[in-house]
Parts: structure tokens; sequence; C-alpha cells
């Protein structure tokens, strides 16, 4: 199998941490980065609104080209921004978002996660310099939280390079603060979702999901 140029990755993060965006990488899921990248995939960055005409700009510069997002039919509720793609003539994109978004199991609109999350997520970023490529990352509770919602909504089931990043984030996160926020997301299903997880059963968590009405 073949990767990405590892030089590409690295001198572009390089150049984010040295300008004066604010970003968030939102998944390094299994380590991809700055190594393992295979080509056409992409790089799920989170922004604010507020700089896109700065990161277009800082991306156009640095040799990237604008193109049409893959969901730019979709529907987009309750204020997300639509998202931005950006494409390199190394074969991999940077897709952007403006906001900690899911799918609603309704008819697949993208929705906001609950303010409260969104405004912990800036809040408690944190510069992850000793992984594998230095950046801005979620904390480790509100990266737990983005995946699980992540898994549900929008995989509706949870791969296993997921469960091991979630199983890799367990002994690093306040189980309280998480259930405080998750509560926001998943309601009285909260306290079975995370028994569920911390007990491995991923595979039954969207069925029971599904079932579930004890509200």
């Amino acid at each position: 199998m073949s990767f990405l140029p590892e030089q590409s990755i690295t001198s572009l993060f390089r150049k984010l941490n040295s300008s004066s965006i604010q970003y968030i990488l939102m998944r390094n899921i299994s380590d991809e980065l700055p190594s393992k990248l295979i080509p056409g995939k992409d790089i799920d960055i989170l922004a604010h609104y507020n700089d896109r005409s700065d990161l277009i700009s800082f991306f156009k510069e640095n040799g990237f080209k604008h193109v049409r997002h893959p969901n730019f039919a979709e529907t987009f509720l309750y204020g997300v921004n639509y998202f931005d793609f950006f494409s390199h003539p190394d074969g991999y994109f940077i897709d952007i978002q403006y906001q900690i978004v899911c799918r609603s199991l309704n008819q697949g609109e993208w929705i906001p996660l609950d303010k409260k999350i969104q405004t912990a997520g800036w809040n408690f970023r944190i510069f992850d310099k000793q992984g594998s490529v230095p950046a801005y990352r979620l904390s480790p509770e509100i990266e737990y939280i983005s995946l699980m919602t992540r898994c549900v909504f929008d995989k509706q089931f949870f791969p296993s390079d997921y469960q091991v990043r979630l199983d890799s984030l367990l002994p690093h996160i306040n189980l309280n603060y998480i259930r405080e926020h998750l509560v926001l997301i998943f309601f009285k299903f909260t306290g079975r979702l995370l028994d569920m997880a911390q007990k491995r059963e991923y595979s039954n968590i969207f069925q029971e999901y599904l079932m579930f009405n004890k509200y």
C-alpha cells in the first residue's frame, strides 16, 4: 500500500501552527498522520467561521485548490455553516467544518452538537506536541464525545479503529464530565451508552439506541 508524502503533511501543520489561524485537528484515527495517509483521504479540521477568508487564503497560498465539497447538496440545519474542501496536488484533501456536527437519524441532515460542547471544544483544546504530528487537538473528553457521536449518528456502527481509539481515551477522561455532556445528546440513554462502551459492547450500541424508549 502506498502512502502520501510525510513531508507534505508535516509541512502543512508546521505552517498552520505558525499562523494566526485557530484550528483543531478533529481526528487522527490509527495515527494515519503524517506517514500513513493513503491517497484520496481527507484531513478533518475544525475552525472558526469568522476566519474563513483567512483559511481560504492560507490554503491557496500553500498549494491547495478550493473545490466543491462532496456534501454540498446536503441539508445543514440549526446554524451549521457549509463545509469547505481543499485539494492538494499530492493527493489528499482538507475538510473544514465550523462546528462540531453530526448527522440526524431523520434524513441525514447535518446538525450541531450542543453549544456547551462547542464551547468546551475550543476552551479546552490542547497542543499535542508529543503526537505523531504536532497539532492542536480536542481534549480527551471532547474527542471521546465527538467519536461516540460520530459512530452512532454518522456511521451507525463502531469501526474497529474507532473502538481502539475510544478504549485508549477511557483512562484519561473524567466520566462524570463525559456523562454531563453526553446527556445533552443521548438524554436518558447516556448511562446505558457508557456502560456498554466500558464493557466494549460496541456492536450492540446502535441497535439498542434505536430501540430505547425510556424517555
